[in-house]
Order: C-alpha cells, then structure tokens, then sequence
C-alpha cells in the first residue's frame, strides 16, 4: 500500500513501465532476428512449446499493453523453427518479464487506491513534512548561524547550478554542517521548486549530496546551453547601429559562448562590422590579442562620437545661417530633362574643393507647382517610388523641408504626423460652434445608465472634396502623397466633423444622446429604456457607416469617464486618475516640474476652491527669473493642496428655473466664486471660480475686488446666469455701488455688463456645507485674522452691527480749477476700513471755490446714498469749512447758493 502522506510519483512508475516495454521490445527484435538464423541453418528444427500469453492490468498504460500485444504475436511468429535450449531460455526470461509487469500493476494498483482515497486535513500536513532522515533531523543548528538573506528564491526558471553553487558558497563561509546545509536549502525555494521538495518520500535524504543530486536531475531542464562559437559570426553591425553599441552588443555574445579562441573572436568581430575605418585598420592589421582589439575599438569609438558631437553642434547653428533661396531653381534643374545619351557617370556631378559634410536636398514647398510631380493617394503605406533620375544613385533621407513626421506608439504602431501649418494659415476659419464641455457634462449626469461610444480613426471617415485633395499632399522620401480622406490637423477638421454629427444625431441629441465630436454617449433615466435608446442610436451609425471603436466602447454603466469628468447619477465627480497623478507627485525640482503641477490643478479648477490663494506660492515660482529655490512655504502649499485633493467636492447639476446662488471671496492676490444651489436645506457647489489679481488689479479697493469677483463669475458662469436667477449674497454695499446713476469708469462697465441677467443682492446668511467653509469670510487680508472654519452643518450667525460702528464714515474732498478744466476727487470710507475712490470730470468752467463746492456736494449724495447715518468730511478749502460751519458770512451769489444747496443736505441728516 502507498503511504497516504505522501504524493504518489505516478509519472515515475509510468516512466519505469514504458523503459522496460522498450527493453523487451529490443531483445525481441533481436530474438526474431536469432530465430531467422537458426532456421536458415536447420529448416527441420522441431517446434517449441508455445509461451503462454502474458496476463495484462487493466491499469497497465499504452506502451505496456502495445508492448504485450507485439511480444504475443513474436512468440507466435517464432514458435516453428529454434532450437529447444535457446526456447527455454527465452521462455523463462519472459516470465521474469511477466513477472515483473504484474509486480508493477500490483504496485499501480495500491498507488490508485491511495490516490483515490479522500484528502483529509492530516495528510496535507503530512505532505509539509522534510523528507530527511533520522539523524539529519536531530542535528542542532546554532544559536550564531544567520540565513544568507543575499540569495535569491529559486522558483525552477533558471539554471539550478547557479543557484547551488551561490548556496554552497555562502553555506560555507559560516562553516556550515552538512545536516545544516539540508534542512536550510528548502527555504530557498519557491513556487514549483517547492512543489517539488514536497513530493520527496519521508526519511530518503541522508545528506546534501543526494539532495543536490535530485535537484540537479529534476531542474536539469532549465541549465543554460552555452552556445557554439559559430554562434558569433550570426552577429552584425545594424545599419542605424553605433560602432559603441555594436561592440557591446558583441562583448555579451562573447560571454554567452564556451571557451572561444581569441583568433575566433577577432575574425567573427571583423565578419560582423560595417564598412568603415575600423573594419579598414582590422584588415590591414589584424590584433593578435583581445586587449589589442578593444584598445583599437575604443579609439575608434571615441572618434565617431566627437565627429557626432560637432555634427550635432553644427546642426544647431545652421538655421543662423542666411542663404540665398535657390529652391526653384534647383527644382527645376533636377526635373529638367536628362539625355540618356550621355554618360551618366559624369552627369550632373560636381568636384568641389572640399568633400561637403552631408548631402543636401532641396525640394519644392506646398505651394510649388505640383504639375511635374505624381500625387499618389493614400490608399495604403507608402511603397517604392517609381522615378529614379538617369545615373543618380538610390539614397534613404528626409526632405528638409518636409511636413511630416513619424513615430512609433505605445501600441507598436506607426502614426504619421503632418504640419498644416501653412495650409490652416491660409483657410477660412469655419464659424460652426463646438459645443460647452460643461453643458455636455451636466447633461449626462442624474441618469440610470450611460454607454460610451468612440467613433473609429474618426476623421478619417470623411471623403475629401476633390478639389482640396491635392491640397493636402505632404513631401516623404518615397515620392509626394496626398489624402483622400480628411486628415487630423485642419484648423476646420473639429468643426467639420462636430456638423456631421450634429446633423446625423439632430434628433436624440439633447434627449437620449449626448454628442462632443467623435466621442458620443446614450443616456438612459429609466433603465428599462437604454436598450430601446442604443437600437435607434446604433440605426442612424448603420445607416451612415459610421464605424466604432470597440476598445473605447463601454455599454450599460451607472458611471463612466467622460470628456475628463466622471459622470454618476449622484452628479459630477473628479476624475480618479487626475487625482492619483497629483497626490503621487513628489516636490517639485526644477520649473519644469511646477509647470507641471499648475497645469495639472488647472484641469481640477472646476472642484478646487479657491484655487488661485491655493497655487499662488507655485504661480510666485514661476514669475522668478533667479534659480529655482524649494522652501517651506512652497512645500506647505503643496502638501495642502494634495489634502484638499485627498477628499475632492461632489459637484451637483441644477434643475430647470431653480434660484442659484453665488459667494464671493475676494483677498490682496485673488478673488474668487462659487456658484451653489440648496437642496433639502443643504448648501451644494456647482462651480468653483478664482482668477490671480494682475498688475493693477490688486490695487483695486476692496468694493471693486468683490465687483470684480462677481464679472469673473458671471463671465464663467454665463450659461447659468442666463438660465436661472442669481442671488448673490453679500454683506457689502455691492447694489449700491454698481446701480448708481453716476457711476464711471470700470464700474459702469461692470454694472453694464451685469445688467442683462437676473441678479439679486441679498444679505449673507450661515453657510451649511463644509465644501463652502473656504467662503465664511467674503474678504480676507493679510492683515485680518484668519477666523477658524466651523465643522459641516453648523450655523455661523451674521453678529449685529451695532449703530456707534456705523458712525465711522469718513469722507475726503478735494476740487481744482484751471484754464483747461475743472473736476473733483472724493475718497469715502467705510466702517470697515474699506476705501472707495471717484474722479469727477466737470462739463463747465468754474472758480477753484465753486469746484470744491461741487465736490463737497458730490461727496454728500455718493454718502447719502450708501446709507452713511454719520459722517466726518475733511476739505482743504478754509473758506468752505468756515462757511458751512458758519464762521464765514458768504457775500457773493454763487457762493450763497452753494452755501444753501450744503446746508440742505446736512439737514437730512443731523448726523453730517
């Protein structure tokens, strides 16, 4: 009976039976030979006794029971004809054969039943048992010895040598007992080497010799085959290789081949190199020692990258170089007609004083004359072009003045690129509008299910009107082609193709499908109706063959990626995979890699507020022209930024006709707005805004910051503010200022600007979502304190202004009058410190005294109006002050009534 703890090696026992079939199927080949001879020799020998057939196992396998069969029908074949004694002796060797078969079905037999039987929990861990003896497992290991964590896990990939050998090694340098050496081996193995130590039978490895002696039979499989020498004349120069990678490549074919000779190396490096002034001094003087060649190759290769460095060098100024255009010219001596009567070994040829560095070709632009030249249309990859000028030699190169480039993908493909840089330049710009990404995207948001479809190499299923064909073509340097299809790169491609599928899709856009160029996407608010909805949009693609790509598609989702944003039905979420390249970034090293980070947050301003005060130490960086210096301010920044980052906001869509609101955030570098809707009491962002103050802008007092912040908002926001009413909240006087009738300057424009929507101006009341908390103060500055942000859904009441705070209005006049004019200049200020300033331009001629009246008086309504109830005004007229005060009697006209037109605004109010 098998021992149930441990595998059965039934490829072992299959392996046993089929060498001895072999072995019996030889020495019966050499029987049957045998028994010819002796027939031949005495063709009346009597007839031996028949040899009983050999039982068979149903378990035997194929090459036991063919092995059984052939050795029957010898014994019939051979019956008539051979001497008794060498019959006996076949007889009983076959016995012993059948003997021995039925001892090995015996033996399969017992390994089936153990097989068969169910695994329990105690065999498994019996199978984990070592498979050494006795008195290997009695042997101590000591207390000093220490694992060599330096080797490798062997996993039965490579070679098993290489792996005995650094055992053995480093084993040895601890001075490691045999014992020791077996019961450590088996942790260096791992996966099906492991497997293999498993399956070794209980109480067999007596010393690491036997075990490293069924570890090499077992992995021998997977030894290195050094290979012959002839393997290095296969090795030959490329043609685009360097004489440096070549002979790298060559050093490591070297080391892979066993025991070569220095004059095998050496002839099969000269086989291999190319044509130049190595392979030329190897032929004239061939080394005799390896040294000598890579002493001579070095040379070599250190002179082919100087000559490559000038090259390179000179490339870089050659453009600096003004020459005469001779492109004209020299196409058309190269078309001109060439007699093949002459020789044409001298046609053509010139002998300059000095050898030139590199051929130059010179072709004809775009816009030359195409009529001498072939257009080939696009209909497959370029083949061999067919013009070949008499006596001229075939050269590989690329026009210098070409339009096209290619590269190679990420998918192993070529992609040709051309430059329509001329061409854009002298089309039409096509006034067909490309849809608002953020309409598309707040369209597809609040349903059930959503497919996402890419049109396949999308402009290019658009025909080229026949006329503009030629106008495409593109130089290479197989010949000059042309497109049949329309060609990425135009200026109109995008809206060309944008019309197409707005007319195809006319009638589900808007309604069940969402359209931006070649990326298209079937919406669904009922689940029950996307299969209805994908039939009616996959009828109008068959109908116009408008191909997909199906590696782009996906169908039936609740969520998806689309145009850079992940659509649900919850509402819009950031892109994941733009979040995890910004929070894998390390702190940047140099301009470059801050170029990148503000590059990258720009795509994400729409869910970072106020993104401008966030990325300003970055946007610092960048307006330096001195090296780039990394502090810690820049760091704190920028570990900020990645924890906002960390927990972006949901971005919500508002319904049809609901009352938006907006918060603005203005501070001395930034302002800033969010538009929001409120939703069962809860405040939730829709947009977030900020915009760097530049230049003059930052000098803006405090009152135009916030007029500012609401044109920037409205001006991002303009499909909303048309399309819904805007409350904008705010503790400011912002009404005021920009629905003044006498309003100038930038403000006029502003308030001009801002009165085609529907903008009402309401006081600030607590703010209910922790998405918002960057908005609880509306104006911030260096040197106000920072109030602390209270947590999600706690109320931050408006304090009461108390009426002694109100008093502190301060109002500033000054007028002037010359012979040119006359004007005034007010500065009124608020409670709060804020400032306000006017320049005031009068339309008629005045003394000085009337124009500091005029001020004064401008000065008292601008206040009045603001709802200032007291009021401190400062003049530098003498002769005005004393005479409102009354210290002063005014004698003339002019001056009375301007005395009474003051007055009368002081008595509205007492407080003035």
């Amino acid at each position: 009976m098998a021992n149930p703890g441990q595998v059965p090696d039934l490829e072992g026992l299959h392996r046993e039976i089929h060498d001895m079939a072999e072995q019996m199927r030889i020495m019966n080949e050499n029987n049957g030979r045998l028994m010819q001879l002796l027939t031949a020799a005495n063709p009346q020998l009597p007839a031996a006794p028949s040899v009983p057939d050999i039982e068979r196992s149903q378990h035997s396998n194929r090459s036991g029971r063919s092995f059984s069969q052939h050795q029957y029908r010898t014994s019939e074949g051979v019956r008539r004809g051979r001497s008794p004694h060498r019959g006996d002796q076949i007889e009983a060797r076959n016995k012993s054969t059948s003997q021995k078969i039925r001892d090995l079905d015996a033996r399969l037999d017992a390994i089936n039943t153990g097989t068969n039987a169910p695994v329990t929990v105690d065999t498994l861990v019996r199978q984990t048992d070592p498979p050494f003896t006795e008195r290997v497992l009695r042997a101590r290991i000591s207390s000093k010895f220490k694992f060599p964590t330096q080797l490798g896990i062997y996993e039965g990939k490579t070679d098993p040598m290489d792996h005995l050998d650094s055992y053995k090694s480093l084993m040895s340098l601890q001075g490691c007992s045999d014992e020791v050496m077996c019961k450590a081996f088996s942790a260096t193995l791992k996966g099906p080497a492991r497997s293999w130590f498993r399956k070794l039978s209980l109480g067999t490895i007596d010393s690491f010799g036997e075990l490293s002696r069924l570890f090499v039979a077992n992995f021998m499989s997977c030894r290195n085959r050094q290979k012959n020498a002839s393997h290095l004349f296969t090795i030959h120069q490329k043609e685009t290789e360097s004489l440096k990678d070549f002979v790298k490549r060559f050093n490591q074919a070297v080391l892979k081949v066993e025991d070569p000779s220095n004059k095998v190396i050496i002839m099969a490096m000269m086989e291999g190199l190319r044509p130049g002034p190595l392979f030329d001094s190897l032929s004239k003087n061939v080394p005799e020692t390896l040294s000598a060649l890579q002493s001579k190759a070095d040379k070599y290769i250190a002179a082919e990258e100087l000559a490559e460095a000038k090259r390179r060098r000179r490339g870089k100024d050659d453009h600096k170089r003004k020459e005469p255009d001779t492109r004209r010219a020299d196409y058309r001596e190269e078309t001109r007609y060439k007699r093949p009567d002459r020789d044409p070994k001298r046609f053509g040829k010139r002998r300059p004083r000095t050898p030139p560095r590199r051929p130059e070709f010179i072709l004809p632009p775009l816009n030359a004359p195409v009529a001498q030249a072939k257009l080939r249309a696009i209909r497959k990859w370029p083949g061999n072009a067919s013009f070949q000028p008499c006596g001229s030699k075939p050269l590989q190169f690329r026009p210098p003045n070409s339009n096209y480039r290619t590269w190679a993908t990420t998918q192993r493909k070529w992609r040709v690129c051309v430059d329509f840089t001329d061409l854009n330049k002298a089309c039409p710009k096509d006034s067909f509008p490309l849809p608002k990404i953020d309409l598309i995207v707040d369209a597809t948001s609040k349903h059930e299910l959503l497919s996402f479809m890419d049109a396949f190499s999308g402009y290019h299923q658009i025909k080229m009107y026949p006329p503009d064909i030629e106008k495409t073509s593109f130089i290479t340097e197989r010949g000059l082609y042309c497109y049949k299809v329309m060609p990425f790169g135009l200026k109109n491609a995008g809206a060309t193709y944008q019309r197409l599928v707005n007319k195809m899709f006319k009638e589900q856009i808007g309604k069940i499908m969402e359209v931006y160029i070649d990326d298209m996407l079937v919406k669904s608010l009922r689940s029950s109706d996307h299969i209805a909805h994908l039939k009616e949009a996959f009828s109008i693609l068959r109908r116009h063959r408008m191909m997909l790509n199906p590696s782009k598609c996906i169908f039936g989702v609740s969520s998806g990626k689309f145009l850079g944003f992940l659509v649900t039905k919850r509402g819009i979420e950031v892109n994941p995979d733009q979040i995890q390249v910004l929070t894998a970034m390390s702190s940047p090293k140099n301009i470059r890699e801050v170029q990148q980070l503000t590059g990258r947050v720009a795509a994400l301003n729409r869910f970072v507020s106020k993104s401008a005060d966030k990325c300003l130490p970055f946007f610092k960086i960048l307006r330096k022209s001195q090296t780039f210096q990394w502090n810690e301010e820049f760091e704190n920044a920028f570990q900020q930024l990645k924890e906002y980052l960390g927990s972006p906001p949901l971005l919500t869509v508002p319904t049809t006709g609901e009352d938006l609101y907006v918060y603005l955030s203005i501070s001395p570098t930034a302002v800033s707005a969010v538009l929001v809707r409120e939703e069962d009491q809860v405040q939730r962002p829709i947009y977030y805004v900020s915009k760097v103050l530049m230049g003059a802008e930052a000098r803006y007092p405090k009152i135009e910051k916030l007029a500012y912040a609401l044109m920037i908002a409205a001006r991002k926001f303009r499909h909303y503010f048309q399309a819904h009413p805007i409350i904008v909240l705010t503790d400011q006087p912002l009404k005021q200022i920009l629905q003044r009738p006498d309003t100038s300057g930038r403000l006029l424009k502003w308030s001009i600007e801002l009165s085609e929507f529907h903008i009402e101006y309401r006081p600030r009341m607590a703010i209910k979502a922790q998405a918002l908390a960057d908005f609880i103060v509306e104006s911030t500055y260096e040197d106000t304190p920072q109030p602390e942000t209270d947590p999600p859904e706690t109320e931050i009441p408006k304090e009461p202004t108390s009426e002694r705070d109100l008093a502190y209005w301060i109002l500033f006049v000054d007028g002037s009058s010359n012979q040119h004019g006359c004007g005034a200049g007010l500065v009124i200020q608020t409670p709060s410190g804020e400032q306000m300033e006017y320049a005031i331009r009068m339309g008629f001629k005045a003394t000085n005294n009337e124009a500091e009246y005029e001020a004064l008086l401008a000065g008292l309504r601008v206040a009045v109006e603001l709802g200032a109830q007291s009021l401190e005004i400062f003049n530098d007229s003498q002769l005005v002050v004393n005479q409102v005060q009354g210290d002063y009697l005014a004698k003339d006209a002019r001056m009375m009534a301007y005395l009474g037109e003051a007055k009368g605004c002081v008595r509205k109010d007492q407080g003035i």
